[in-house]
């Protein structure tokens, strides 16, 4: 691959910050602790490197919701609303156009 210039910044929506804190804060385990994701600031080594994957939202909606290999299912402990705002914040925070 191509090597990438330096990032924008990362400019969120609403919904994208909100998503932010529940990755950051509010679901447990925080997605920063087993995830890397340079604009919460995370370095977790046990899941994939999230700046690097650079999912639609719809993808990360259903790994959230539904788990995806070692990655536990939120779907019982996240509401509806809040797997929506982590889908966008991680879409947002992830987008390399």
């Amino acid at each position: 691959a191509a090597p990438r210039g330096p990032r924008k910044p990362v400019e969120l929506s609403e919904a994208g910050q909100r998503g932010r804190k529940v990755v950051t804060e509010t679901a447990a385990p925080p997605g920063a602790t087993c995830h890397s994701l340079a604009d919460a600031e995370a370095t977790g080594v046990v899941g994939p490197n999230l700046d690097d994957l650079a999912r639609s939202a719809q993808q990360v909606e259903a790994a959230v919701t539904n788990g995806v290999g070692a990655m536990p299912p939120f779907g019982q402990t996240l509401t509806r609303d809040q797997i929506d705002d982590v889908a966008r914040y991680v879409y947002e925070a992830t987008r390399h156009d």
